[in-house]
Protein backbone atom coordinates (compact mmCIF):
# COMPACT_ATOMS: atom_id res chain seq x y z
CA UNK A 1 0.00 0.00 0.00
CA UNK A 2 1.64 3.27 -1.11
CA UNK A 3 2.28 6.14 1.55
CA UNK A 4 2.05 9.93 1.35
CA UNK A 5 5.31 9.96 0.74
CA UNK A 6 5.62 7.76 -2.34
CA UNK A 7 2.52 9.08 -3.69
CA UNK A 8 4.21 12.83 -3.40
CA UNK A 9 7.74 11.23 -5.19
CA UNK A 10 5.65 9.86 -7.63
CA UNK A 11 3.52 12.94 -8.75
CA UNK A 12 6.75 14.77 -8.52
CA UNK A 13 8.30 12.76 -10.99
CA UNK A 14 5.24 12.27 -13.74
CA UNK A 15 5.45 16.49 -13.22
CA UNK A 16 9.84 16.42 -13.86
CA UNK A 17 8.92 13.96 -16.63
CA UNK A 18 6.34 16.17 -17.92
CA UNK A 19 8.54 19.24 -17.96
CA UNK A 20 11.36 17.46 -20.04
CA UNK A 21 8.82 16.04 -22.30
CA UNK A 22 7.65 19.69 -23.20
CA UNK A 23 11.12 20.86 -23.39
CA UNK A 24 11.86 17.93 -25.90
CA UNK A 25 9.18 19.36 -28.12
CA UNK A 26 10.08 22.74 -27.82
CA UNK A 27 13.52 21.80 -28.72
CA UNK A 28 12.53 19.83 -31.86
CA UNK A 29 9.78 22.68 -32.91
CA UNK A 30 12.06 25.15 -32.90
CA UNK A 31 15.14 22.56 -34.85
CA UNK A 32 12.39 21.80 -37.34
CA UNK A 33 11.73 25.28 -38.19
CA UNK A 34 15.03 26.40 -38.20
CA UNK A 35 16.30 23.57 -40.55
CA UNK A 36 12.71 24.12 -42.82
CA UNK A 37 13.70 27.53 -43.35
CA UNK A 38 17.12 26.87 -44.28
CA UNK A 39 15.34 24.63 -47.18
CA UNK A 40 12.67 26.71 -48.04
CA UNK A 41 15.19 29.82 -48.21
CA UNK A 42 17.30 27.58 -50.77
CA UNK A 43 14.18 26.41 -53.23
CA UNK A 44 13.06 30.29 -53.33
CA UNK A 45 16.33 31.76 -54.17
CA UNK A 46 16.64 28.80 -57.13
CA UNK A 47 15.62 30.65 -59.85
CA UNK A 48 17.89 33.43 -59.17
CA UNK A 49 20.80 31.21 -58.79
CA UNK A 50 19.62 29.79 -62.50
CA UNK A 51 20.03 32.73 -64.06
CA UNK A 52 23.26 33.45 -62.33
CA UNK A 53 24.79 29.99 -63.03
CA UNK A 54 23.25 30.26 -66.59
CA UNK A 55 25.36 33.37 -67.12
CA UNK A 56 28.66 32.28 -65.45
CA UNK A 57 28.79 28.90 -67.23
CA UNK A 58 27.75 30.22 -71.02
CA UNK A 59 26.74 28.00 -72.95
CA UNK A 60 27.91 25.14 -70.38
CA UNK A 61 25.49 22.60 -69.13
CA UNK A 62 25.02 22.68 -65.76
CA UNK A 63 25.78 19.53 -63.55
CA UNK A 64 23.33 16.91 -63.09
CA UNK A 65 22.44 17.26 -59.56
CA UNK A 66 21.86 21.33 -59.89
CA UNK A 67 19.89 20.74 -62.70
CA UNK A 68 17.69 18.47 -60.95
CA UNK A 69 17.26 20.86 -57.75
CA UNK A 70 16.57 23.38 -60.19
CA UNK A 71 13.81 21.58 -61.92
CA UNK A 72 12.53 20.02 -59.00
CA UNK A 73 12.69 22.95 -56.28
CA UNK A 74 8.89 23.27 -56.38
CA UNK A 75 8.67 19.69 -54.74
CA UNK A 76 11.42 19.96 -52.81
CA UNK A 77 9.57 23.16 -51.36
CA UNK A 78 6.15 22.22 -50.83
CA UNK A 79 7.30 18.71 -49.55
CA UNK A 80 9.17 20.95 -46.81
CA UNK A 81 6.31 23.17 -45.65
CA UNK A 82 4.10 20.61 -45.62
CA UNK A 83 5.97 18.04 -43.67
CA UNK A 84 6.88 21.34 -41.58
CA UNK A 85 3.09 21.54 -41.02
CA UNK A 86 2.38 18.04 -40.06
CA UNK A 87 5.88 17.90 -38.06
CA UNK A 88 4.65 20.48 -35.44
CA UNK A 89 1.06 19.42 -35.30
CA UNK A 90 2.03 16.32 -34.31
CA UNK A 91 4.35 17.87 -31.97
CA UNK A 92 2.23 19.71 -29.83
CA UNK A 93 -1.39 18.00 -30.54
CA UNK A 94 -0.93 14.03 -30.68
CA UNK A 95 0.58 14.25 -26.60
CA UNK A 96 3.51 12.81 -24.96
CA UNK A 97 3.59 9.79 -26.94
CA UNK A 98 7.39 8.28 -27.61
CA UNK A 99 6.60 7.87 -31.21
CA UNK A 100 5.68 11.41 -31.63
CA UNK A 101 9.27 12.85 -30.62
CA UNK A 102 10.72 9.91 -32.67
CA UNK A 103 9.00 11.05 -35.29
CA UNK A 104 9.79 14.73 -35.14
CA UNK A 105 13.60 13.91 -34.51
CA UNK A 106 13.84 11.72 -37.53
CA UNK A 107 11.80 14.83 -39.81
CA UNK A 108 14.45 16.90 -38.66
CA UNK A 109 17.06 14.10 -39.51
CA UNK A 110 15.63 13.98 -43.04
CA UNK A 111 15.36 18.44 -43.57
CA UNK A 112 19.52 18.13 -42.37
CA UNK A 113 19.80 15.70 -45.30
CA UNK A 114 17.46 17.98 -47.45
CA UNK A 115 19.43 20.76 -46.51
CA UNK A 116 22.63 19.22 -47.51
CA UNK A 117 21.52 17.85 -50.72
CA UNK A 118 20.25 21.58 -51.47
CA UNK A 119 23.80 23.20 -50.70
CA UNK A 120 25.77 20.70 -52.46
CA UNK A 121 23.71 20.76 -55.57
CA UNK A 122 23.55 24.87 -55.59
CA UNK A 123 27.86 24.60 -55.13
CA UNK A 124 28.67 22.00 -57.75
CA UNK A 125 28.33 24.98 -60.81
CA UNK A 126 30.24 27.14 -58.26
CA UNK A 127 32.90 24.77 -58.09
CA UNK A 128 32.65 23.78 -62.08
CA UNK A 129 33.37 27.52 -62.45
CA UNK A 130 36.17 27.71 -60.40
CA UNK A 131 37.89 24.83 -62.09
CA UNK A 132 36.95 26.20 -65.29
CA UNK A 133 39.03 29.41 -64.11
CA UNK A 134 41.98 27.39 -63.09
CA UNK A 135 42.45 25.51 -66.41
CA UNK A 136 42.34 28.96 -67.97
CA UNK A 137 44.59 30.31 -65.95
CA UNK A 138 47.13 27.44 -66.26
CA UNK A 139 46.38 27.23 -70.03
CA UNK A 140 47.63 30.86 -70.41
Amino acid sequence: MPTDNSANELADLKSQFRSLTFCVRIFLALLLLVLAALNIRICLMAPQFEMIFADMLSGTSMPAITRFTLDNSRVFLATTILLLLGGLAALFFRGNKPSTLGAAGALALFFFVEWQFLTAAMFQPVIKIIMTLGQNASDS
